[in-house]
């Protein structure tokens, strides 16, 4: 039987709430709280809050970290008021913040990274986001459907803050300041119904953004002069999706997703496109699900990602870029087949390929992580997935994941670089992304112990068996990196204390994910 649920009836929620708190090493410690009041009532009001700090967050270039201290905060409330029956109303507010230091390298010598900076360097990135809607829900009367809208706005703010007399004279020679606020307006709605054999769904979501931005480049010349390049820009974009899909039971073991999508933004990038979704399930007994899908994607550069940066080539400077950026669009094929070993344990394997026109990527400007986007102009990845995940009748539990695939781009286009982009192997002949890994693992059994049923140890094991080396010099790879994890605790219950403690990479296995600050990974 196909049963439809129908959750978008918010209801009153439990009452009650926890507190938690965490440390450990490399100076790290958080602590959350979470809280709700009015089980009873029609209105019901749930918040959490977290704070995190930690002295370790972005590595740096070394393999033991330097300057890279962190804080993250966040608050979160939601209140939800049931008019009657039929209709909710829901309100919701977040704020974040967080602060980063910049990971820096201090010896001049370093061969894998040559970009040094001076000691005390003190570079820090600070990201602002709030977000505020509220949303409108109607069940039918006969409860097999439902209409919602929400407006909704967010705003979105970045700061980078340099130190010039540092920052100028390490190995980069160059220091960057910036300053970048979205505001975003929007309106989200849908109309859905379901019956005993189809469900059908319309949907609707428009937006609209204004971005400004401040920019400045500091860098010394060959000939030794500092220059300095200013790029203040305001921009306003917009964006407008409209979709149809359907669940179809054709068959007591056919059922059938469909969809069309239509994208339409404007901005520095504009485009539009409609994408086609469908996908065919075939269930030859109670225990196999066979699948094929095919997709259409479209993705745009939002305005805060695109930027007009100094292009410093072959010794010119204050050169304005050309940009020729893009749209992405992409091609998604998938089959696999599901099999239930258990009632409690199941296993898939899906294949997939992907192409791209117009690949959307990043780079970083000189010794920085500010990121500016450009295409390559073809993209195709393929690969293959296996997973399972159970659990015993001893209420362990356990997952296995292991995954091969490639992921290649080619004819370099549309950003700014600090060098030519013919140097890339990628500019004229397909190379390897700097996130093609042809193997990886990730697996963790958790036995849930006899004396207690609340108390419970986990292991599990994460490899990979390297990234790309270098994305300017061809197909060379990092080595192998993996870890060995482990937790073990005790459940939280009401009136009674929850711990846990966790160990990551415990064996201490020392492995490089990036060489450099530039094209790599």
């Amino acid at each position: 039987a196909v049963v439809n649920i129908i959750t978008k009836h918010l209801g009153a929620g439990s009452q009650g709430g926890y507190v938690s708190l965490s440390g450990g090493s490399y100076g790290s410690s958080g602590v959350s709280f979470a809280d709700s009041v009015g089980s009873t009532g029609p209105l019901h009001v749930s918040m959490t809050f977290n704070e995190e700090r930690s002295d370790r967050d972005l590595d740096s270039p070394t393999l033991n970290p330097e300057h890279d201290d962190t804080s993250q905060g966040d608050e979160f409330l939601r209140a939800v008021y049931t008019a009657d029956p039929r209709d909710t109303f829901s309100f919701d507010f977040s704020n974040q913040y967080s602060s980063f230091q910049i990971p820096i390298d201090t010896n001049p010598n370093d061969p894998n990274d040559p970009f040094f900076n001076v000691p005390g360097t003190d570079d820090n990135q600070h990201e602002y986001d709030r977000f505020a809607n509220i949303v409108f829900n109607r069940l039918s009367k006969d409860n097999n459907g439902y209409f919602e809208f929400a407006p909704w706005f967010r705003s979105s703010r970045v700061t980078y803050l340099p130190d010039p007399a540092n920052d100028l004279a390490g190995g980069a020679q160059a220091s960057t300041f910036q300053d970048r606020t979205g505001k975003y307006s929007g309106i989200t709605t849908s109309l859905f119904r379901g019956g005993q054999k189809s469900s059908i769904k319309y949907g609707l979501t428009a937006v609209s953004q204004d971005f400004t931005g401040q920019f400045r480049l500091q860098f010394i010349d060959p000939s030794k002069q500092l220059q300095t390049f200013n790029d203040n820009v305001s921009k306003h974009g917009s964006n407008l999706g409209a979709y149809v899909q359907e669940q179809f039971q054709a068959s007591p073991v056919i059922d059938l997703n469909a969809g069309i999508r239509y994208d339409r933004s404007t901005g520095f990038v504009d485009g539009n496109q409609v994408s086609p979704r469908v996908e065919f399930n075939y269930h030859p007994d109670s225990t196999d699900t066979i699948h094929l899908y095919y997709g259409r994607l479209y993705a745009a550069p939002a305005l805060e990602d695109v930027r007009r940066d100094a292009a410093v080539v072959n010794g010119g400077s204050n050169a304005l870029p050309v940009y020729d950026l893009k749209p992405e669009t992409d091609s998604i094929y998938e089959c696999g087949i599901a099999h239930d070993f258990t009632p409690s344990i199941r296993g898939y394997a899906t294949l997939w390929f992907r192409d791209v026109a117009n690949v959307l990527d990043t780079t970083q400007l000189g010794s920085t992580p500010l990121f500016t986007l450009f295409n390559s102009t073809t993209g195709k990845a393929e690969g293959l997935e296996f997973n399972v995940t159970g659990s015993t009748l001893r209420g362990n539990s356990f997952f296995f994941s292991y995954g091969i695939s490639q992921s290649l781009a080619s004819g370099i286009s549309g950003g700014t670089f600090l060098f030519s982009p013919q140097q890339l192997q990628g500019a004229l002949g397909f190379a390897p992304e700097d996130h093609d890994q042809t193997n990886t693992v990730d697996a963790a059994y958790t036995w849930r112990l006899a004396d207690d049923p609340n108390r419970y140890l986990t292991l599990g094991t994460t490899y990979g068996s390297g990234f790309p080396a270098q994305f300017e010099n061809g197909p060379g790879r990092l080595p192998v990196h993996w870890e060995a994890n482990a937790s073990y605790g005790r459940k939280a219950a009401f009136g009674h204390l929850g711990y846990e403690v966790q160990g990551t990479n415990l064996l201490d296995h020392h492995y490089l994910l990036k060489i450099n600050n530039g094209f790599n990974t």
